[in-house]
């Protein structure tokens, strides 16, 4: 048995706030070891980009899973995760050494301080290209689209006399919103909109199921029947992994949610359209165990009940009394970090780090990791930013053309490094400061903002884990955020701006925002014109009748 006393220690907190620092502080004190979760650095080689702890700062104490897992390896999950990092933390603590868990990907993080079982299909989903949402669309539905346009002017002039007045409501009238029960999103090929879009009723909210638009209707019907096919073609492949993944790549986002939606309409309600790594989740749990996620959620939730209000996944703490320390930091000072570290890489070599790389994928042209950004190590932040850049032929990179391709590839890495560490920010306050559950442990805050007073801080986090090393109380108050606003689940799906929102607040943001109210102005111009256009069509009807009337006269 380990000992009581010992603490699992994990040190939170976003890029650049100074994690790695603090855990080798600790780890410094006590003689423990270092545990890294980050689903970046687990990858061989790319030591600058993925920022790893530097060889010498290795030596200082034992670190584990890092540069471990081949780059061509594509598909590392959490349950992959789990396997490599329990099993370390467990001999650790059989032999009396302190455990410190440090790194970004909080999601790993969650998955080893409760005891829940349904990691087996989970993959990371807290790096910046899987968060974002994606703007590729469903070639089925496009091509419905385009081939259905010659449908659409038959359509608008049946209807455009009883819609001429509703056409000209103005922007706060509009609504231009759709409850989205269903793959929306993926429906509409691009962001201009079809005739039979331009007369739906202004301001009228609808469910897709229930709106009477034939074009869309019949680009769901097809939809629906493209995903029956993939289902058929994926449940005959019985529990065959390797080739279930293989045809989930074949597939887009929005067949594969299609798809989900018809197993487990539920999980496919609480997920966005385009978020294929939780759509494929939830496919390959239902194949893989012949049971929903839902049904798996729920009886999850009937052992470990926790707090019924709770969105998150109940169990009991695996380790007791753990130590959670998170390395806070202004946001406009940790945003300078980021830009003088992004700088600092380039200094170091990281752009001929990348070019190596590169090189090397391109020899294995048939290789899905030179393209494609949301799986493996090409997900990290520096590959797509630099895409422009790397792209070019090896001479093309010193011309002007190059070097202007690279700065922008820079500063793009500074802008999505900024954007992520503010998402990680709110993770934690989501799922750690926040999280209703009964076995939320406390979490300690280490303010790394000034960094003359760097010293103390460190001196405040090694007292803390004394504290727990001694079974006393800890010596400071636990982190609490009382401003934190109720995430309500709502999906709502944007007409006019062609975007999938999925929860209330979120929503109402996105109604009082300048571009949602551009494109509603847009859209209303449009409508205008073809309400003109419409009438002058009547209008010029209209006057051919009369004239041939006078002519069957004389």
């Amino acid at each position: 048995m380990a000992s009581k006393r010992l603490p699992l220690v994990v040190v939170l907190g976003a890029t650049g706030a100074g994690k790695s620092n603090l855990a080798l502080e600790i780890a410094k004190a006590f003689k423990g070891e270092i545990i890294s979760a980050d689903s970046m650095q687990i990858y061989k080689g790319l030591d600058i980009i993925t920022n790893k702890v530097t060889e010498e700062e290795q030596k200082i104490c034992k670190h584990h899973l890092i540069s471990y897992i081949e780059p061509s390896h594509l598909r590392y999950t959490i349950k992959d995760f789990q396997e490599a990092a329990l099993p370390i933390i467990e001999d650790l603590l059989q032999r009396n050494i302190l455990p410190i868990v440090v790194g970004g990907t909080n999601y790993y993080i969650e998955s080893l301080l409760w005891d829940f079982t349904l990691q087996k299909y989970e993959q990371h989903e807290d790096e910046p290209e899987v968060k974002k949402i994606r703007k590729n669309e469903d070639s089925l539905i496009r091509e419905v689209v385009q081939s259905n346009n010659k449908k659409v002017s038959d359509f608008a002039s049946g209807h455009a006399k009883e819609n001429n007045e509703e056409l000209l409501n103005d922007s706060d009238a509009l609504a231009c919103h759709t409850k989205a029960t269903s793959n929306l999103s993926s429906i509409h090929g691009d962001s201009s909109l079809c005739v039979s879009e331009l007369l739906s009723p202004p301001g009228k909210i609808l469910s897709i199921n229930e709106t009477n638009n034939p074009i869309l209707s019949e680009q769901r019907v097809i939809l629906h029947d493209e995903a029956e096919s993939l289902l058929k073609s994926l449940q005959a492949l019985g529990r065959d992994e390797s080739a279930i993944r293989e045809m989930f790549t074949q597939s887009t986002p929005g067949l594969l949610h299609q798809a989900l939606q018809i197993v487990d309409p539920k999980f496919a309600e609480s997920i966005h359209p385009n978020n294929h790594r939780r759509s494929e989740r939830g496919l390959e749990h239902y194949l893989m165990e012949g049971e929903t996620l839902t049904q798996a959620y729920s009886r999850q939730h009937q052992e470990h009940p926790g707090n019924p209000s709770s969105r998150h996944i109940s169990g009991p703490l695996r380790f007791p009394n753990p130590l959670i320390l998170w390395v806070k930091c202004d946001q406009d000072i940790l945003n300078e970090r980021i830009n003088k570290r992004a700088d600092e890489m380039v200094e170091r070599g990281v752009v001929a780090e990348l070019e190596a790389f590169h090189a090397a994928q391109r020899e294995h042209s048939d290789d899905p990791i030179t393209s494609d950004y949301s799986r493996g190590l090409m997900q990290n932040i520096g590959h797509k930013e630099l895409k422009e850049y790397l792209e070019l032929e090896k001479e093309e990179r010193d011309t002007t053309n190059g070097v202007e391709a690279l700065k922008r590839g820079i500063e793009k890495i500074k802008v999505v490094t900024r954007q992520y560490a503010r998402y990680q920010t709110k993770w934690i306050n989501r799922r750690f400061i926040a999280r209703p559950d009964a076995n939320a442990p406390p979490v300690y805050s280490i303010d790394s903002s000034d960094k003359t007073q760097w010293p103390m801080k460190v001196q405040e986090a090694v007292y803390l884990v004394q504290n727990i090393l001694k079974g006393q109380k800890p010596s400071k108050a636990p982190e609490v955020n009382n401003d934190l606003k109720k995430v309500v689940l709502e999906k709502n799906f944007c007409e006019a701006c062609n975007k999938t929102i999925m929860y209330a607040h979120m929503w109402q943001a996105h109604l009082q925002s300048k571009g949602h109210k551009h494109h509603v102005k847009k859209l209303n111009k449009q409508r205008r014109k073809l309400s003109e256009t419409l009438e002058a069509r009547e209008e010029q009807l209209r006057e051919t009748s009369e004239q041939q009337g006078g002519v069957s006269v004389k």
